[in-house]
């Protein structure tokens, strides 16, 4: 038997998932995250999507970059639970630049710090986006 939200959404797509359903009179809370694992997990045995968490309502209790599990399937369910969100995926350039453009190149460990959690990259890796991009920004 197919559960409720269970092909909502692939790995690789974005979804946005709520803990309670909205109603007027109280704040909205959910999540919004890429899935990167979908079926069954070890944490707590049910049929769920791993989702690492990108943004979320104002004062839920996650943290950005997070990993949790949305299950398919809830005994409070309600139709709107877990949707899939079409969005336009970045490129990690895209998102480096970006950066910079947010936090300027003065404090570069900042910077490697911030490219490494929201790219989930290695700290070589995050100095090589911003050398490349230094340089892009140099050659313009």
């Amino acid at each position: 038997m197919m559960l409720k939200f269970e092909n909502t959404a692939n790995i690789g797509d974005t979804i946005k998932a709520y803990d309670f359903e909205p109603m007027e009179g109280r704040q909205e809370r959910y999540l919004v995250g890429k899935v990167i694992d979908k079926g069954q997990t070890r944490q707590n045995g049910c049929s769920s999507y791993t989702v690492k968490i990108t943004q979320q309502s104002e004062g839920n209790v996650y943290e950005i970059g997070q990993t949790v599990c949305v299950p398919f399937e809830c005994t409070f369910d309600f139709d709107e639970r877990v949707q899939k969100i079409e969005t336009k995926t970045k490129t990690n350039k895209e998102v480096v630049r970006e950066l910079i453009a947010e936090m300027g190149i003065e404090d570069r460990k900042a910077l490697k710090e911030r490219i490494m959690n929201v790219l989930s990259v290695t700290k070589a890796n995050a100095g090589v986006y911003i050398y490349n991009a230094i340089k892009q920004m140099e050659s313009k």
